[in-house]
C-alpha cells in the first residue's frame, strides 16, 4: 500500500515537471529586475537539477550516482542561496512571488532550509535507481510546500 502511494506521488510529481520546463523558458523573458531575473535563474538551475534526478527516477535517463549525487548538492547549495536571492522585496510584473514571502520571511527560510539539509541527506544516501523515487517525493514536497506558499 504503502509502494503504490509512493509510485502515485512520484509519477504525479514527474508528470508536472514537462509543465515548469515550459513555463520557465516563457517566464525569463521581458524581466526588467535584475534581482527578479537572478531570483528566477536560481530557481530555474534548481528545476534543472530536479530534471536530471526525475529522468533517472523515470528511467528515461541512465542512473548514475555520481550526477544524481551532483545534482542533489546543488539542489542543497542553491536552496541555501535562496533567502539571500529574496531578502530584497523587488518586483518585477514577470515575477511570480507573492508579498508573503517577505511578511513570512522566517518561515520562508525555514523551508529553504529544509530543502537544503534534505537534498544533503539525500545526497549521501544513494545507492541505486530505487533511492530516486524517494528522494525525488521528498524534495517535491519541499518545492510544493514552498511554491504553493509564495509562488502566483
Amino acid at each position: 500500500m504503502y509502494q503504490k502511494s509512493m509510485k502515485k506521488k512520484l509519477l504525479r510529481s514527474l508528470l508536472l515537471l514537462p509543465a515548469l520546463f515550459a513555463s520557465l523558458a516563457l517566464a525569463h523573458s521581458g524581466v526588467k529586475d535584475r534581482n527578479v531575473m537572478a531570483r528566477m535563474m536560481l530557481m530555474s538551475n534548481m528545476a534543472s537539477n530536479m530534471k536530471v534526478i526525475g529522468k533517472m527516477a523515470k528511467a528515461t535517463a541512465q542512473f548514475d550516482k555520481d550526477q544524481a549525487e551532483g545534482a542533489l548538492l546543488e539542489i542543497a547549495r542553491l536552496a541555501k542561496e535562496t533567502p539571500a536571492a529574496f531578502e530584497k522585496q523587488a518586483t518585477d510584473p514577470k515575477s511570480e512571488a507573492k508579498a508573503e514571502i517577505w511578511t513570512e520571511f522566517d518561515d520562508f527560510k525555514t523551508i529553504s532550509e529544509t530543502l537544503r539539509s534534505d537534498a544533503t541527506s539525500l545526497a549521501g544516501s544513494l545507492s541505486t535507481a530505487q533511492d530516486l523515487r524517494p528522494a525525488l517525493i521528498k524534495l517535491s514536497q519541499s518545492c510544493k510546500g514552498c511554491h504553493s506558499r509564495y509562488r502566483e
